[in-house]
């Protein structure tokens, strides 16, 4: 069975060049579904190995099982990238990265929220980033919720996750987080989700912190391939 991966890009640039240098990847994957999850387990990490090798630099990854849901984040070798300590979900829902990109020190966050209405899931992932105690924070993924149910979802009939967004919300505002796109974007309508019944909603986007959001060259969401979900990026200079 192939395996489908949602990708969430960012980029940061120098003056002098420009280079990818963080990509997260979030996705699920389903590979040998009916295989003991021992055998799961050594097929993801001679999966991961491969992507690895083929990635040819730093690659970090949270899978739950090799036919379930994961998380992952490449780093570029055009710049210089310490990671002080890499932190992962027990269920590979997110994987948050401590580290120090030049003199910036920031956190990183892969997110693949959960498809249930799981508040606890968020307050997991801002217990993690709390005590990292970085204020530079770039968090981005599949949320599987909405920040604003009127102008990020077309033809629901009901809301969906709201104890997740609630928490969600708080988040943002704890942690002093901007939705980078929407920032930029205050009135459009785009969608990076699209499902039964003609369904569409926003649920891939990035998170910044405020001391990030003047380093932003450009955020957008890009056209989707073979998949449900659109790919969103952001680009950010630091000089």
């Amino acid at each position: 069975m192939p395996t489908t991966t949602k990708f969430t890009e960012a980029k940061i640039t120098e003056e002098n060049f420009s280079s990818t240098v963080l990509e997260t990847a979030v996705g699920e994957t389903t590979t040998v579904p009916s295989s003991p999850q021992q055998k799961n387990w050594t097929i993801l990490g001679e999966r991961e190995n491969k992507w690895r090798n083929e990635w040819g630099y730093q690659a970090y990854f949270c899978s739950f099982t090799g036919h379930s849901r994961g998380v992952a984040i490449l780093l570029n070798n055009k710049f210089k990238v310490t990671v002080h300590k890499e932190y992962k979900h027990k269920e590979g829902n997110y994987l948050i990265l401590d580290m120090t990109i030049h003199e910036y020190r920031i956190t990183l966050a892969g997110i693949y929220g959960p498809n249930n209405d799981n508040p606890s899931f968020f307050s997991e992932v801002q217990e993690v980033i709390s005590n990292i105690q970085n204020s530079s924070i770039i968090m981005a993924g599949d949320w599987n919720v909405v920040q604003d149910y009127e102008i990020d979802t077309l033809n629901y009939k009901t809301k969906n996750n709201v104890k997740a967004h609630t928490k969600l919300i708080e988040i943002k505002n704890s942690l002093d987080l901007v939705d980078v796109w929407r920032a930029n974007n205050p009135d459009k309508k785009r969608y990076t989700w699209r499902g039964p019944e003609h369904k569409q909603s926003r649920l891939d986007y990035f998170l910044i912190s405020t001391d990030f959001e003047s380093l932003v060259n450009k955020s957008d969401i890009d056209i989707s391939y073979r998949s449900d979900h659109s790919p969103v990026f952001s680009q950010f200079k630091i000089l």
